[in-house]
């Protein structure tokens, strides 16, 4: 078996299935549509509060699966919102994750 075709095998054996793909978008797409819904209540999620970046992004992730890997997702919250928590003498990103 030539280099190359050992190559392309282990390629093809760290690829994420497309099940593995289709099961992380669903989940990262829902946790976006819900930050949207409570930080943008009179809006419909369309996608452009969200930036993918990271693995998922670059199309590097791999296979197997593990409970520590994770989708690289920035939410972007309204500039009010940052300015209320940011005003926060002490604690203002802890109190935003608990909100």
């Amino acid at each position: 078996m030539s280099t190359q075709q050992q190559f392309a095998d282990l390629n093809e054996n760290i690829k994420l299935t497309e099940a593995q793909r289709d099961d992380a978008q669903t989940k990262y797409t829902g946790v976006c549509k819900t930050l949207h819904a409570h930080f943008y209540p009179d809006t419909e999620y369309d996608g452009d509060t969200k930036l993918l970046f990271g693995s998922y992004a670059e199309h590097t992730a791999i296979r197997p699966m593990s409970e520590d890997q994770d989708v690289d997702v920035l939410f972007k919250i309204p500039e009010e919102t940052y300015q209320q928590y940011a005003a926060y003498q002490s604690g203002g990103q802890s109190a935003l994750l608990q909100e």
